[in-house]
């Protein structure tokens, strides 16, 4: 379905969230938590400001980020229904990431860094940045899709500018930056203003402070329809958004790291179509039905303007964890040399499958039917 993919694409996106929730060791951190009743239920603890909630969570965000290595859980599941047919599609990804072994200390590492960058533009003083972060970390990658119960997954190994994974039973590594390893599993950075943003409270959730945040339904529309034509989705002037509820839960913990978040989205998209259609009266109802059709629709001459307008429901879940900051371990993955570059192995395959082809074709020359004689043939 053509909108489907639209949503699914779109949403993520727009949210600049990623997904995987995949063994989240904080219990109370989970899908379905940020609801109506929840909201209702905390009313009575502590009412927080809305740019004191949206600096406690990007504070506490770029803090759980700023640890030198971390177990970071996301989910994201989006259920569609359109025309009458439900589909649903759930990407859940896990990534540990930690100091390279040789890298050594952090600190020396994180000056010769600014000191790479003394001097330079801005863009060159941030690709230096980059390039020194791609050096000094190695990660462990999962990467489970599955839509409409259609499963894969990826599983790999980062290091030293290379992924390492299996693409069906061969060993294959690709090029790849760190930073775009990040962008492909950790786009869990929820981004909000505190413009969208009607209500908030927190409590104490065990060691953890706990929030949750109401969003102003026509305001968080509005943001996600901007941040969705901002990252070249396609929507067209007879389309737009309602939203009928959105709740973020999240928790903070005693350093004031991010613990995890989980934002629910009730909403639907809405296309109106508009058409001339014809008009046909008999004699016996015209004057009779006049009126009617005057307050019903725009009449010019034996035509009417109507507007048909089709509503796409959606709902749609995020849950980020964070786990294990500046104490998460990965294990190197041994062999490495055996792993194929993939576009040299995607190459063996097209090769493979092309040589395949030719033979078939011969086989069935020689063995099959008799080829069709072509006019000429047959004169001569």
């Amino acid at each position: 379905m053509k909108k489907g993919l639209k949503i699914t694409a779109s949403a993520l996106l727009a949210l600049s969230l990623m997904t995987g929730c995949s063994g989240s060791e904080n219990e109370t951190i989970t899908a379905g938590k940020a609801t109506d009743e929840l909201f209702e239920e905390m009313q009575s603890s502590d009412s927080i400001d809305a740019a004191d909630v949206t600096e406690t969570f990007s504070t506490a965000l770029a803090n759980s980020e700023a640890a030198d290595s971390a177990t970071i859980g996301t989910e994201v599941s989006i259920e569609l229904t359109d025309a009458g047919q439900t589909s649903s599609s759930k990407n859940s990804t896990q990534i540990m990431y930690m100091p390279a072994p040789d890298s050594g200390d952090t600190e020396e590492t994180t000056e010769a860094a600014d000191e790479s960058a003394e001097g330079t533009t801005s863009a060159e003083g941030t690709e230096a940045a980059d390039d020194t972060e791609d050096i000094d970390r190695v990660a462990y990658v999962n990467i489970t899709n599955d839509y409409d119960g259609n499963t894969n997954t990826i599983e790999g190994y980062y290091e030293d500018g290379y992924l390492y994974y299996n693409l069906g039973d061969a060993k294959v590594k690709e090029t790849m930056s760190y930073t775009d390893l990040m962008y492909i599993v950790g786009s869990y950075a929820l981004q909000f203003d505190e413009g969208v943003v009607s209500g908030a409270y927190s409590t104490t959730e065990g060691d953890n402070e706990a929030y949750i945040v109401q969003f102003d339904p026509d305001a968080m529309a509005e943001m996600m329809m901007n941040n969705m034509l901002a990252a070249g989705g396609a929507f067209g002037s007879d389309e737009s958004m309602a939203i009928n509820t959105a709740y973020l839960y999240f928790e903070v913990d005693p350093d004031g790291n991010l613990a995890g978040f989980n934002m629910e989205l009730d909403a639907k998209f809405v296309t109106s179509t508009t058409s001339e259609e014809s008009v046909t009266e008999d004699a016996t109802s015209a004057d009779n039905e006049a009126e009617e059709t005057a307050s019903e629709a725009e009449t010019t001459d034996d035509t009417q303007t109507v507007t048909d307008v089709t509503e796409s429901p959606f709902v749609y879940s995020v849950t980020a964890t964070f786990n294990d900051l500046n104490n998460t371990e990965v294990e190197a993955y041994s062999d490495l040399e055996s792993y194929m570059d993939v576009n040299e192995y995607l190459e063996q395959q097209q090769a493979a499958e092309a040589t395949t082809a030719d033979t078939g074709e011969v086989s069935e020359t020689v063995t099959g039917e008799e080829a069709p004689v072509s006019e000429t043939e047959a004169v001569e």
